[in-house]
This record gives structure tokens, sequence and C-alpha cells, in this order.
């Protein structure tokens, strides 16, 4: 027969959300590394990141979270930069509109902000693309991501 004995252990207490201030948070968010993601209580909004983050990183706010992306490597580069001449090529030979690729700034909602790879806008629709970056939905955007199991960029 088994017994067991009942301990009484001390509850914990529960803890309090340390709120941060702003110049907290922003040495929290410099000391990020490549791969980080940060969040806090709430989420961040657009604004906050724009305001936080340096436009030096490569950083991007997905759903109120932030991440600090990590370099591409050589093949991603390579596959980029050739979807970006073929795609670029075939878009201005034909008058279509314009292709993007690398830093431009794809504003989702008001806790979302992303960088896609390459961005196409139809000649219709290029008032959407700002010297600070995109304003609503591209006709094409394109993300290349890498496997994790194969180390393969599809």
């Amino acid at each position: 027969m088994a017994v067991n004995d009942r301990v009484d252990l001390p509850r914990a207490r529960p803890r309090r959300a340390r709120v941060l201030d702003g110049e907290q948070l922003r040495r929290r968010i410099e000391a990020l590394r490549p791969g980080d993601v940060f969040s806090i209580d709430r989420p961040f909004t657009v604004e906050e990141f724009c305001k936080y983050v340096s436009d030096e990183w490569r950083a991007e706010l997905i759903d109120g979270v932030i991440h600090i992306m990590t370099p591409p490597s050589d093949p991603h580069e390579a596959l980029s930069g050739w979807l970006f001449k073929v795609l670029g090529q075939y878009v201005e030979a034909r008058g279509l509109g314009e292709v993007r690729a690398g830093r431009s700034d794809l504003l989702i909602d008001s806790t979302s902000l992303r960088e896609p790879d390459l961005l196409f806008f139809r000649k219709s629709r290029l008032e959407q693309m700002t010297e600070r970056g995109v304003h609503g939905a591209p006709d094409l955007a394109v993300e290349i991501v890498e496997s994790p199991r194969r180390g393969v960029r599809r």
C-alpha cells in the first residue's frame, strides 16, 4: 500500500508584469541580435516599432512581436537576384508596373510590418509605393523561405 504525503508548499505570488519605460524599452530592443524575438505584455504597434527599431536593422513586426531577421544566405541572395532580374525584365518589357527587391516595408496592419524579398505593383497601383514603404497589398509579394530540415531555400 502506497502512502502519499501531502506537502504544503508556500504559494507563489503571481508575478506582475514589469512595465518598461521608453528608455528601458529602447535599451532592451537595441540589445537584440539576429534570430531574436521580442514582445511585451501587449502587441507593439507599427508606430512604436518605427520609433524603437533602427532602419539599419533587418527586422519585422509580426502580429505585434519584433523579429530580428538573420542575414540572408548566399543561395537566398542568388535566388532573390535571379527572380528580381527575370520578373523585372518581363514587367519592364511589357510596361506592366514596377518590381522592388529587398528593403521595402510592407504595412499589413497596425501591428504588422513586413519586408518581403520581392514586390510587384501594377502600373495603376503605383501610388501605394512611397519613399517610406508600401501602403496596401501588392499584386505580388515573394518571400524566400529556408527549409529547416534541408537548409534549402524554396
